[in-house]
């Protein structure tokens, strides 16, 4: 369910109140192998047939996002480690 509209000077966000469903993009990719979706995103044959609400969508894309950049961060931070661990390795 998405979040209520943002009221003028608030921001909401569903970064502070988000428990992910996947736990690894590994689980991640599996479901879409599967399903071929994203999950919470309804798929395209049922959009065809039964249309989207705009704003559902687009509060169901703003989540998306924010997913994807918590996963790219998590990334980085791994390859930050695995960048000190080998500067190591090679005695830099």
């Amino acid at each position: 369910m998405p979040p209520p509209p943002a009221k003028a000077g608030h921001t909401l966000s569903w970064l502070s109140k988000m428990i992910y469903s996947f736990s690894t993009i590994n689980d991640l990719e599996k479901f879409i192998k599967t399903n071929r979706h994203l999950p919470g995103i309804p798929k395209a044959e049922d959009i065809e047939k039964y249309g989207v609400e705009l704003g559902d969508m687009q509060a169901k894309l703003l989540q998306k996002i924010e997913e994807m950049t918590l996963y790219l961060i998590d990334l980085e931070k791994k390859n930050q480690g695995l960048e000190q661990r080998l500067q190591k390795l090679e005695g830099k």
